[in-house]
């Protein structure tokens, strides 16, 4: 009988314990400081929403005879209608649904000749434009930018945009179009360069400058950072012929900062979620359409191996030393982004038994971000080189070096270079260099 109460009772505990465990283990945490911080930067999912500058971009390949705003306002709200009722689906099963919507209303931007002709003007990036290949094909470069002045005109009309903000998309959503966006800026500046318009080239470089601050989307950071690199190294080689003195104002802090991008992958990845459920009703009260069957109410029901918030604080916590990176002061990223590169930031080494899949999640984070850091950096140092050059007064190499920031100015038999931040050795990861006149 006494043994029978011992069994009974060790049950009971094990039992206790267990549930315990059990609540424990789906028991989620609330949203840190940081990732709540980070989910303000954009704004999310509104179903009321007919009018937005946002909307340009999404619908910039429209048909000429179709509104552009109308057709990102239909993209927009297809997506998320898409995402709602089905959030487990993939990028391709969305995609076919774009495709749907590109048939009856997009364009397909440039000819396929003038994309050609534009890859070869474009394919030096140290020319910005080759010039000696613009001046045989000026022709056809003019004949093309009359032809596609539409899409010209709706590109600086989205670049001129006052007080631009990014709409979050869902995860699953199709990528824009940048490869036409690029298509029609090299086709812009072509243009300027055939005219020597030196001053409006400049002008489009101020404005790009100003929507690189805003962008929370890292693809997009990266073209708009193609579109200024070239532009500037355009800009240098007319220079060199009117020698005018003018000068382009460095990166601010907000411009060297990845804050706002960062706050766009992490809501992009909180869509990729499907247990977000009161993140899906609560920003689509409208329609509360929830894919049902068995397998959805499992998942958004059991958060036993899966905790969101707890996923999302981690993963907030990884982004959160390329935050301060992308902000500090010239000196100090030269020496914390050699030491950052290696390593893998708030990463689990160890088994967790709770929020299982959760940290399997997270630490399937890359490092790479400190890559996308350094591009900027690598154009701002270009951005200080090409204003030296320009600026008409005399410089020396010991003159440039003498400033306090940490630049590393050096000469070459034919150019003048910032020597890179960044000791990993990669295609991309080149010094800073202009030719001198």
């Amino acid at each position: 009988m006494k043994k029978i109460k011992i069994v009974l009772c060790g049950s009971i505990v094990i039992f206790l314990l267990a549930i315990t465990l059990i609540i424990w283990l789906q028991r989620d945490e609330p949203l840190s400081d940081i990732s709540n911080e980070l989910f303000s930067l954009q704004l999310g999912y509104n179903a009321d929403l007919k009018e937005h500058p946002y909307f340009l971009i999404l619908g910039m390949d429209a048909k000429q005879n179709v509104d552009p705003m109308l057709l990102g306002r239909v993209r927009y709200h297809q997506y998320w209608a898409y995402y709602f009722t089905s959030p487990l689906s993939g990028y391709e099963d969305n995609n076919s649904l774009e495709s749907k919507i590109a048939n009856r209303f997009a364009d397909g931007g440039v000819d396929e000749v003038t994309k050609k002709l534009l890859g070869d003007l474009s394919e030096n990036r140290d020319k910005g434009i080759d010039l000696e290949l613009l001046k045989i094909n000026e022709q056809k470069i003019m004949k093309a930018f009359d032809d596609n002045k539409y899409l010209i005109q709706r590109h600086l009309k989205i670049i001129q945009q006052k007080n631009y903000t990014d709409l979050a998309l869902p995860a699953n959503s199709p990528l824009l179009n940048y490869p036409n966006m690029l298509n029609i800026h090299y086709l812009y500046i072509s243009k300027l360069a055939i005219e020597r318009d030196s001053l409006t080239l400049k002008s489009y470089i101020d404005h790009l400058m100003l929507k690189y601050v805003h962008t929370t989307s890292l693809i997009y950071k990266m073209v708009l950072n193609r579109m200024i690199d070239s532009s500037l190294t355009l800009l240098h080689f007319l220079l060199n012929e009117q020698d005018a003195p003018i000068g382009i104002l460095p990166m601010t802090d907000q411009q060297l900062s990845y804050k706002n991008v960062f706050g766009g992958e992490l809501n992009s990845l909180k869509t990729s979620f499907p247990i977000y459920e009161d993140y899906i009703r609560n920003d689509f009260t409208d329609n509360e359409v929830l894919d049902n069957s068995s397998p959805m109410q499992t998942i958004r029901k059991s958060n036993l191996f899966f905790l969101p918030n707890m996923t999302i604080n981690q993963i907030a916590s990884q982004y959160l030393p390329y935050i301060k990176l992308s902000e500090s002061p010239y000196m100090k990223f030269k020496q914390r982004v050699n030491l950052i590169k290696d390593q893998k930031q708030a990463q689990q080494t160890v088994f967790k038994l709770k929020n299982f899949i959760g940290n399997i999640l997270a630490n399937i984070g890359s490092t790479a971000f400190a890559d996308y850091l350094v591009r900027s950096r690598l154009l701002d140092n270009k951005i200080r080189v090409f204003n030296v050059l320009h600026s008409g007064n005399d410089w020396s190499i010991e003159q440039l070096n003498l400033n306090k920031e940490g630049y590393e100015f050096y000469k070459t038999q034919d150019k003048l270079c910032i020597q890179s931040p960044y000791l990993k050795k990669v295609d991309w990861n080149q010094d800073s260099c202009l030719s001198i006149k």
